[in-house]
């Protein structure tokens, strides 16, 4: 009887809670629900003649695609608030994307359904640096896309990149998922504090600097001269192309890993997650 009882003040300590949480919302939107109305979004299309070799894209709260296009010319276009549009310019060679800044709160952020996105549709295949910052929102940038550089800095968002660097690749994320997926790179840095992170056919010929406090990471036929990975709750899996020498720490779980054969470095660590790897003998870093 005692533990039914408990049950049942919980149960109403939690409904008390949702129902405060609510009323707070509201009054914090003075009882408007205009304000969680989309309708004055609008597209508008930003047309780019000049010639430009760097990128660099600020977002607040939308979803930034890079697209292929056949078109002679460059155009961006944006979902974006009739009231307050992007600014597209391009400096010193220099294509500038920014969004105009909402001044999102906490609550804006968990509970208006923004549903705004920018498009960059580029003629060419090779670009020099790619720089992105984002408040919240999903990153894509495709295959069809070479880069010299690429940096990326985003608060809230799913991270999804395809495209080849000839250098290095640069990513810091605060909530979301990360997807690497068939390119090369000199070196691959990727800092994040909560999401999993994916590398799908990544080669570095430097090497792999991945970490993240809570998610998995996770390889599948990747490889790099020098492998740095670690999670504090997760698990570290996959399958790597060339032997290494395997260094282990964990707290709990299992560790599965090849026999040290004098490859490259492979530090691995998780504070409570298992360490499975494979090394497949199909490739060279």
């Amino acid at each position: 009887m005692k533990s039914s009882r408990n049950l049942i003040i919980a149960g109403i300590v939690l409904v008390a809670a949702g129902v405060l949480l609510c009323g707070g919302t509201f009054a914090y939107l003075g009882f408007d629900m205009s304000r969680l109305s989309t309708a004055d979004l609008v597209t508008n299309t930003y047309e780019v003649d000049e010639d430009f070799k760097d990128i660099k894209l600020t977002a607040d709260a939308e979803d930034v695609i890079l697209i292929s296009s056949d078109e002679g010319n460059c155009r961006v276009e944006c979902t974006e608030p009739a009231k307050s549009p992007h600014d597209v310019k391009v400096e010193n060679g220099i294509l500038t994307v920014a969004s105009p800044r909402l001044n999102l709160t906490f609550w804006d952020m968990a509970f208006i359904p923004h549903k705004m996105e920018t498009r960059i549709y580029l003629p060419k295949r090779e670009y020099e640096r790619l720089s992105v910052e984002s408040d919240k929102g999903r990153i894509d940038i495709p295959e069809d896309f070479t880069f010299e550089d690429i940096g990326i800095d985003s608060d809230i968002g799913d991270i999804i990149c395809m495209a080849s660097v000839k250098g290095d690749i640069r990513i810091n994320t605060d909530v979301g998922k990360v997807s690497l997926k068939d390119l090369t790179c000199t070196n691959l840095s990727v800092k994040g504090d909560t999401g999993k992170i994916e590398l799908d056919g990544v080669v570095a010929s430097g090497r792999f600097d991945i970490e993240t406090d809570v998610g998995a990471i996770s390889f599948k036929g990747c490889d790099a001269n020098e492998i740095h990975a670690g999670t504090a709750t997760g698990n570290i899996e996959g399958t790597l192309l060339t032997d290494k020498t395997f260094i282990t720490r964990n707290h709990t779980g299992k560790v599965e890993v090849p026999d040290s054969s004098g490859g490259g470095r492979c530090e691995l660590s998780t504070d409570t997650g298992n360490i499975r790897i494979e090394v497949t003998g199909k490739g060279e870093a």
